[in-house]
């Protein structure tokens, strides 16, 4: 019992990546939140020659911003991946113009039934699950 109290707590500081899909079947369900977000951050892997890169974004703390929403995000970014929680490469960045500095309009999604995830991020500008770029390698 007590390694798993030390796992949970240790993991408590952890950036969390940005997921951006619900459960597969979820029976769970999710207020929608409009908020803006931020990249902080897009960087090339360095090892082994990879296209891929690491991309990162904070919440932006504005006016209409929920409590709720800023207790969760507040201080912390998050790691944005593919749905496949795969990273993007420098194609799926161009186009969808990801960069450093970049505003996106975001719905977070706030769990207020069941046991899945307790939030999730969708980005309705960024279609995360087109894998053009991986399917262009194969």
């Amino acid at each position: 019992m007590r390694p798993f109290i030390l796992l949970l707590f240790l993991g408590i500081g952890l950036p969390a990546p940005g997921f951006s899909q619900p459960p597969a079947d979820s029976r769970c369900d999710y207020e929608e939140i409009p908020i803006e977000t931020k990249i902080s951050s897009v960087k090339q892997f360095a090892s082994s020659g990879s296209a891929k890169h690491e991309v990162r974004f904070v919440v932006l703390l504005t006016p209409q911003l929920s409590t709720k929403v800023e207790n969760r995000v507040y201080g912390r970014d998050f790691q944005m991946l593919l749905s496949n929680k795969t990273f993007p490469g420098p194609l799926f960045l161009e186009k969808y113009k990801i960069s450093a500095g970049k505003v996106f309009d975001c719905i977070f999604h706030l769990i207020i039934r069941g046991t899945c995830r307790p939030y999730y991020f969708e980005f309705p500008e960024i279609k995360l699950d087109d894998y053009f770029e991986s399917q262009a390698q194969n």
